[in-house]
C-alpha cells in the first residue's frame, strides 16, 4: 500500500517553447530570438513545464522569432531565417 498525491496543473491560451531552447546563467532564464536579422537574448519567465514544453509567463510574445539550435549562435550574430516547409492540409 502507498499514498501517491498527483499534482496537475493547466494554463489556457499560454506560450508554449520547447524546454531545449532556453538557456540559464546566473540572471535567470532566457532564450535566444532573431529581430531584424541579428540573434537578441529576451529574458523570460516560465511558468508550467512538461517532459517537452515549458509555458512562458512573460519576455515572449507570439511574434517572436525564436533560435531553435542556439549551440552555434551567439548574441549580436548576424543570421538569416531558414524557410520552413509546412505541408499545408488538403482541402476538403
Amino acid at each position: 500500500e502507498a499514498k501517491v498525491r498527483l499534482y496537475t496543473a493547466a494554463s489556457k491560451q499560454a506560450i508554449l517553447i520547447p524546454n531545449e531552447v532556453i538557456n540559464a546563467d546566473m540572471n535567470g532564464d532566457f532564450v535566444y530570438v532573431v529581430e531584424e536579422g541579428v540573434v537578441v537574448r529576451k529574458d523570460i519567465t516560465t511558468g508550467i513545464t512538461s517532459d517537452l514544453y515549458t509555458e512562458v509567463l512573460s519576455g515572449l510574445s507570439t511574434e517572436d522569432q525564436i533560435v531553435l539550435d542556439s549551440s552555434s549562435v551567439t548574441e549580436g550574430m548576424n543570421v538569416v531565417q531558414m524557410p520552413q516547409n509546412v505541408e499545408e492540409q488538403p482541402e476538403e
